[in-house]
């Protein structure tokens, strides 16, 4: 049996991308459900997703960069989070990706500047600047 035997997927896309993930998702068994636009013309996403909703079918629009980051499920789940940044100042990063109740995680530090930790690790190894760029070819 396919890994996707069970699962149909409607492919609205037009977009290099879409047509390319749902030949995919039909090579591991997936019933690929292509609607074509018959008139050439383009309907906004919320036409297609009130089709979908009506025929009971579970659907979600796929959104831009700029719009996934201001989407008020991210903004409330912390998936984005603002850190001081040594050198940026302040920046968005990704949170925590798993919530947990009992033991939440936090973002403790930003991103590293390249090479602060350098020392650190190569005493870590017990080597020196020195060795590392020896054994590098450096």
């Amino acid at each position: 049996m396919a890994a996707l035997q069970r699962l149909t997927v409607v492919d609205l896309s037009s977009h290099l991308s879409g047509p390319y993930c749902a030949m995919l998702l039909a090579d591991h068994g997936a019933d690929v459900i292509k609607i074509e636009k018959p008139d050439g013309g383009e309907k906004p996403s919320a036409h297609w997703l009130a089709a979908l909703d009506a025929a009971g079918i579970p659907a979600g629009p796929v959104l831009e960069f700029d719009q996934a980051m201001a989407d008020q499920h991210i903004v409330a789940r912390g998936v984005v989070v603002g850190t001081e940044h040594p050198a940026a100042g302040r920046v968005k990063t990704l949170g925590i990706p798993v919530k947990l109740s009992d033991t939440p995680g936090a973002l403790r530090r930003p991103a590293p500047r390249l090479g602060e930790h350098t020392a650190e690790v190569l005493g870590f190894l017990n080597r020196d600047q020195q060795q590392a760029a020896a054994a590098d070819g450096n």
